[in-house]
């Protein structure tokens, strides 16, 4: 079984290499995924928990994969939703400074990922205009 799953992780992360989309890929379960991991380290993927650390990776040059729990902050939401509709520039307002953040970035050389079991989706109750801003999925 994780051989097929491996084969799986690694072909949905072959084609969302050469996207300017955010993928989405949603994970059977809750919790560590050491295969997901391991192929996420050997590409040299950015793996981010919250907002800043997806605008360091953006402002790097380098993929960003967004491990999405069971909330879905404002500055989140609206990274996801300017990532496909504005090449290359993210401004995200930092709700507790109050602060304007943009970044730029080279869309050919990052690419955004956000990894979710269907309890984190469910729980953060996404919406129609939030999945619809995802062009790839991927279920391993």
């Amino acid at each position: 079984m994780s051989d097929k799953r491996r084969e799986k992780i690694v072909e949905f992360l072959a084609l969302i290499e050469f996207q300017t989309e955010t993928g989405l890929l949603i994970k059977e379960s809750e919790g560590v995924d050491p295969l997901l991991d391991d192929e996420l380290s050997q590409r040299g993927v950015v793996v981010a928990h919250d907002w800043p650390e997806v605008v360091e990776g953006f402002a790097k040059n380098q993929p960003v994969c967004l491990k999405l729990d069971s909330s879905l902050s404002r500055e989140l939401y609206d990274i996801v939703m300017q990532y496909n509709r504005r090449k290359g520039v993210v401004q995200v307002l930092d709700q507790i400074t109050n602060e304007l953040r943009m970044v730029t970035f080279d869309p050919e050389m990052v690419y955004f990922l956000i990894v979710a079991s269907p309890e984190d989706l469910k729980a953060i109750g996404a919406t129609v205009d939030l999945m619809e801003s995802f062009e790839f999925v991927g279920r391993v």
